[in-house]
């Protein structure tokens, strides 16, 4: 009897502490997938600033951290990397041709959805991305 409450105690620590361990403000909390994973792929902007994207804009994340955006089908021409801070709070897009990065803050970093915020100049711009199709 010690020892199953031992190991359900055990248990119970494990559930309770991984549950309070989500690092962005909407989540997940909990996630199996590493972070690259999630973020690894092509992403399609539903709403900016909470107001619905009509056009197809598309941020494709590369396993090998190049980074490309497409509107309504037509590529971006310039290249640009990407990468997380040391801390994975933040996705910076680093553009070749321009010797400029662009810092997101990251709010929500799931495997179906992604919601990205940047701040220029005092002016915080939102964007949510579902997986593209």
């Amino acid at each position: 009897m010690k020892k199953y409450l031992l190991q359900v105690s055990i248990l119970l620590f494990i559930v309770v502490g991984l549950s309070s361990c989500g690092k962005y403000d909407e989540g997940p909390s909990l996630s199996l997938m590493s972070k690259v994973s999630r973020i690894t792929g092509d992403w399609q902007i539903v709403l900016q600033n909470s107001q619905t994207v009509s056009d197809v804009v598309v941020w494709s994340f590369n396993k090998d951290e190049s980074f490309t955006r497409s509107y309504n089908g037509q590529a971006n021409v310039n290249p640009a990397i990407w990468s997380f801070s040391a801390d994975k709070e933040i996705i910076e897009v680093y553009y070749l041709n321009d010797d400029y990065t662009d810092y997101y803050n990251i709010i929500q970093l799931k495997n179906s959805s992604i919601i990205l915020e940047i701040d220029n100049s005092g002016t915080i711009t939102r964007y949510e991305f579902e997986a593209a199709k």
